[in-house]
Protein backbone atom coordinates (compact mmCIF):
# COMPACT_ATOMS: atom_id res chain seq x y z
CA UNK A 1 0.00 0.00 0.00
CA UNK A 2 2.21 2.80 1.31
CA UNK A 3 5.47 1.16 0.29
CA UNK A 4 8.25 3.44 -0.81
CA UNK A 5 9.61 2.83 -4.29
CA UNK A 6 12.92 1.01 -4.35
CA UNK A 7 15.75 3.24 -5.45
CA UNK A 8 18.15 1.76 -7.99
CA UNK A 9 21.57 0.92 -6.63
CA UNK A 10 24.19 3.57 -7.27
CA UNK A 11 27.53 2.14 -8.23
CA UNK A 12 30.33 3.49 -6.11
CA UNK A 13 33.71 4.00 -7.71
CA UNK A 14 35.95 1.01 -7.03
CA UNK A 15 38.95 1.44 -4.84
CA UNK A 16 42.25 1.26 -6.67
CA UNK A 17 42.57 -2.40 -7.63
CA UNK A 18 45.96 -4.01 -7.16
CA UNK A 19 44.85 -7.55 -8.09
CA UNK A 20 46.24 -7.40 -11.64
CA UNK A 21 49.65 -6.33 -10.31
CA UNK A 22 49.51 -8.99 -7.57
CA UNK A 23 48.81 -11.70 -10.15
CA UNK A 24 51.70 -10.47 -12.33
CA UNK A 25 53.97 -10.48 -9.25
CA UNK A 26 52.84 -13.96 -8.30
CA UNK A 27 53.55 -15.26 -11.81
CA UNK A 28 56.99 -13.66 -11.83
CA UNK A 29 57.86 -15.15 -8.44
CA UNK A 30 56.32 -18.60 -8.89
CA UNK A 31 56.82 -19.29 -12.60
CA UNK A 32 59.89 -21.50 -12.13
CA UNK A 33 58.23 -23.41 -9.29
CA UNK A 34 55.03 -24.00 -11.26
CA UNK A 35 56.98 -25.14 -14.33
CA UNK A 36 58.98 -27.55 -12.17
CA UNK A 37 55.83 -28.96 -10.54
CA UNK A 38 54.15 -29.44 -13.90
CA UNK A 39 57.23 -31.17 -15.36
CA UNK A 40 57.66 -33.46 -12.33
CA UNK A 41 54.03 -34.47 -12.34
CA UNK A 42 54.04 -35.13 -16.06
CA UNK A 43 57.18 -37.26 -15.74
CA UNK A 44 55.50 -39.38 -13.06
CA UNK A 45 52.02 -39.70 -14.54
CA UNK A 46 51.89 -39.09 -18.28
CA UNK A 47 52.38 -42.41 -20.02
CA UNK A 48 52.28 -40.98 -23.52
CA UNK A 49 55.78 -39.83 -24.65
CA UNK A 50 54.19 -37.41 -27.15
CA UNK A 51 52.25 -35.80 -24.32
CA UNK A 52 55.44 -35.36 -22.29
CA UNK A 53 57.27 -33.91 -25.27
CA UNK A 54 54.43 -31.47 -26.00
CA UNK A 55 54.39 -30.24 -22.41
CA UNK A 56 58.17 -29.86 -22.36
CA UNK A 57 57.99 -27.85 -25.58
CA UNK A 58 55.32 -25.58 -24.06
CA UNK A 59 57.35 -25.16 -20.84
CA UNK A 60 60.42 -24.25 -22.89
CA UNK A 61 58.36 -21.64 -24.76
CA UNK A 62 57.27 -20.15 -21.42
CA UNK A 63 60.90 -19.98 -20.29
CA UNK A 64 61.90 -18.23 -23.54
CA UNK A 65 59.04 -15.75 -23.19
CA UNK A 66 57.26 -17.04 -26.31
CA UNK A 67 54.20 -18.22 -24.37
CA UNK A 68 52.61 -16.99 -21.16
CA UNK A 69 52.39 -19.17 -18.07
CA UNK A 70 48.61 -18.78 -18.12
CA UNK A 71 48.64 -19.89 -21.76
CA UNK A 72 50.49 -23.06 -20.84
CA UNK A 73 48.23 -23.74 -17.85
CA UNK A 74 45.21 -23.45 -20.13
CA UNK A 75 46.49 -26.47 -22.03
CA UNK A 76 46.41 -28.67 -18.94
CA UNK A 77 43.60 -30.98 -17.95
CA UNK A 78 40.95 -29.20 -15.81
CA UNK A 79 41.71 -31.35 -12.76
CA UNK A 80 45.42 -30.63 -13.09
CA UNK A 81 44.64 -26.94 -13.07
CA UNK A 82 42.66 -27.43 -9.87
CA UNK A 83 45.37 -29.44 -8.14
CA UNK A 84 48.48 -27.95 -9.69
CA UNK A 85 49.93 -26.39 -6.59
CA UNK A 86 49.36 -29.61 -4.67
CA UNK A 87 49.25 -32.89 -6.64
CA UNK A 88 48.92 -32.26 -10.38
CA UNK A 89 48.26 -35.29 -12.59
CA UNK A 90 47.58 -35.56 -16.28
CA UNK A 91 48.39 -33.17 -19.10
CA UNK A 92 45.93 -32.57 -21.91
CA UNK A 93 46.87 -32.43 -25.56
CA UNK A 94 48.87 -29.35 -26.44
CA UNK A 95 47.41 -26.78 -28.81
CA UNK A 96 49.60 -25.37 -31.55
CA UNK A 97 48.97 -21.69 -30.80
CA UNK A 98 50.41 -19.47 -28.10
CA UNK A 99 47.62 -17.41 -26.57
CA UNK A 100 47.58 -15.30 -23.44
CA UNK A 101 44.60 -14.35 -21.27
CA UNK A 102 45.11 -10.68 -22.20
CA UNK A 103 44.66 -11.66 -25.87
CA UNK A 104 40.94 -12.15 -25.22
CA UNK A 105 40.76 -8.37 -25.68
CA UNK A 106 41.81 -8.91 -29.33
CA UNK A 107 38.86 -11.19 -30.10
CA UNK A 108 35.89 -9.72 -31.95
CA UNK A 109 32.84 -8.64 -29.97
CA UNK A 110 30.92 -11.62 -31.33
CA UNK A 111 33.70 -14.03 -30.27
CA UNK A 112 33.81 -12.54 -26.77
CA UNK A 113 30.05 -13.02 -26.53
CA UNK A 114 30.39 -16.65 -27.64
CA UNK A 115 33.03 -17.15 -24.93
CA UNK A 116 30.92 -15.46 -22.25
CA UNK A 117 28.11 -17.96 -22.86
CA UNK A 118 30.55 -20.70 -21.81
CA UNK A 119 31.99 -18.99 -18.70
CA UNK A 120 30.28 -18.87 -15.31
CA UNK A 121 29.67 -15.47 -13.78
CA UNK A 122 31.73 -16.51 -10.74
CA UNK A 123 34.74 -17.30 -12.96
CA UNK A 124 34.20 -14.08 -14.88
CA UNK A 125 34.29 -12.02 -11.68
CA UNK A 126 37.54 -13.60 -10.45
CA UNK A 127 39.28 -13.56 -13.84
CA UNK A 128 38.39 -9.93 -14.54
CA UNK A 129 39.44 -8.90 -11.03
CA UNK A 130 42.97 -9.87 -12.06
CA UNK A 131 42.76 -8.49 -15.61
CA UNK A 132 43.98 -5.28 -17.18
CA UNK A 133 41.62 -2.32 -17.54
CA UNK A 134 41.63 -2.82 -21.33
CA UNK A 135 40.49 -6.43 -21.05
CA UNK A 136 37.88 -5.60 -18.43
CA UNK A 137 36.40 -2.90 -20.67
CA UNK A 138 36.29 -5.22 -23.70
CA UNK A 139 34.61 -8.04 -21.79
CA UNK A 140 32.22 -5.88 -19.77
CA UNK A 141 31.31 -4.02 -22.96
CA UNK A 142 30.00 -7.28 -24.40
CA UNK A 143 27.58 -7.95 -21.54
CA UNK A 144 24.05 -6.77 -20.97
CA UNK A 145 23.77 -3.79 -18.67
CA UNK A 146 22.27 -5.96 -15.92
CA UNK A 147 25.08 -8.55 -16.04
CA UNK A 148 27.76 -5.85 -16.40
CA UNK A 149 26.42 -4.11 -13.28
CA UNK A 150 26.34 -7.39 -11.35
CA UNK A 151 29.89 -8.40 -12.38
CA UNK A 152 31.24 -4.93 -11.58
CA UNK A 153 29.61 -4.93 -8.15
CA UNK A 154 30.90 -8.43 -7.37
CA UNK A 155 34.44 -7.41 -8.35
CA UNK A 156 34.12 -4.50 -5.95
CA UNK A 157 33.22 -6.87 -3.12
CA UNK A 158 36.11 -9.25 -3.75
CA UNK A 159 38.93 -8.73 -1.29
CA UNK A 160 41.84 -10.93 -0.22
CA UNK A 161 41.74 -12.88 -3.47
CA UNK A 162 44.81 -15.08 -3.79
CA UNK A 163 46.80 -14.59 -7.01
CA UNK A 164 46.88 -18.36 -7.60
CA UNK A 165 43.06 -18.41 -7.59
CA UNK A 166 42.99 -15.76 -10.31
CA UNK A 167 45.67 -17.58 -12.29
CA UNK A 168 43.78 -20.88 -12.25
CA UNK A 169 40.45 -19.28 -13.18
CA UNK A 170 42.09 -17.40 -16.05
CA UNK A 171 43.66 -20.67 -17.20
CA UNK A 172 40.25 -22.37 -17.05
CA UNK A 173 38.75 -19.63 -19.23
CA UNK A 174 41.66 -19.87 -21.66
CA UNK A 175 41.09 -23.61 -21.91
CA UNK A 176 37.52 -22.78 -22.98
CA UNK A 177 38.89 -20.30 -25.55
CA UNK A 178 41.06 -23.06 -27.01
CA UNK A 179 38.12 -25.51 -27.07
CA UNK A 180 35.97 -22.95 -28.90
CA UNK A 181 38.81 -22.37 -31.37
CA UNK A 182 39.06 -26.12 -31.98
CA UNK A 183 35.30 -26.18 -32.62
CA UNK A 184 35.83 -23.25 -35.03
CA UNK A 185 33.39 -21.07 -33.10
CA UNK A 186 36.12 -18.47 -32.70
CA UNK A 187 39.43 -17.95 -34.46
CA UNK A 188 42.76 -17.23 -32.87
CA UNK A 189 44.45 -16.47 -36.19
CA UNK A 190 43.88 -12.72 -35.97
CA UNK A 191 45.14 -12.76 -32.38
CA UNK A 192 48.25 -14.72 -33.28
CA UNK A 193 49.02 -12.51 -36.27
CA UNK A 194 48.47 -9.39 -34.19
CA UNK A 195 45.88 -7.99 -36.60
Amino acid sequence: MGEKPIKPAVLQPLEEDKTCEEVAEFIAEKKDLILRLVRETTERHAADPAQKAALEAAAARVERGEMSLVGMLALLDHKVQQELLYHPRLVADMAPRAFDFADIAKLSDWEIQVLLREVTQADCVIALKGASDELRERVLGNMSERVRTFISMEMGYLHDLRPQEVLMVQARIMAQVLRLAQQEQITLLSVRDGS
